[in-house]
């Protein structure tokens, strides 16, 4: 089953050809990075401007920035084979990622954001996600695996009572 056009696929920069590759390589980057900050801070070598504190943000982006990239990177690429359609991907795909990081960003220097846009920043990802995720299955009509959109929102949900 052939679903992408290999001359407009070719013109598409590699990373953003399928959401495994930015998500997974962000995703990974971005554990890697926030554990040494974690090291760091316990080490009281550096004092980070983080959302809340320093306790609240290795919980949260362990489990918000770096489990669910790898999640979305999955999801985002396997819908593609279940439904026999082009997965996100090109500038929908990087605006996704760029949204990503920016939840990123915000939880890392939440000190100098009003706590409202981190949040509303950070609770985005999951139902942008599950939109585009979601939209791919309807259109085909292949509710077998839609399964995944409740779990995306719950997740959304369980992130909200995180920052409440």
């Amino acid at each position: 089953m052939q679903v992408t056009q290999m001359e407009q696929e070719m013109r598409l920069t590699p990373l953003l050809r399928q959401a495994f590759r930015p998500f997974f390589l962000f995703g990974a980057s971005f554990s890697i990075i926030a554990v040494g900050l974690w090291i760091a801070t316990l080490g009281g070598w550096v004092s980070l401007p983080v959302y809340g504190n320093i306790l609240f943000w290795h919980a949260h982006e362990m489990l918000f920035g770096f489990v669910t990239a790898i999640i979305l990177g999955f999801l985002l690429t396997a819908v593609q084979n279940w439904t026999g359609q082009r997965a996100t991907h090109g500038k929908t795909l990087f605006v996704l990622v760029m949204l990503w990081s920016l939840a990123r960003l915000a939880l890392l220097f939440g000190t100098y954001l009003p706590a409202l846009a981190v949040i509303l920043i950070d609770l985005s990802v999951l139902p942008v996600a599950a939109l585009l995720f979601a939209r791919l299955l309807l259109n085909v009509n292949q509710t077998r695996n839609l399964f995944f959109v409740p779990i995306l929102l719950l997740l959304t949900a369980t992130n909200a009572m995180m920052h409440a």
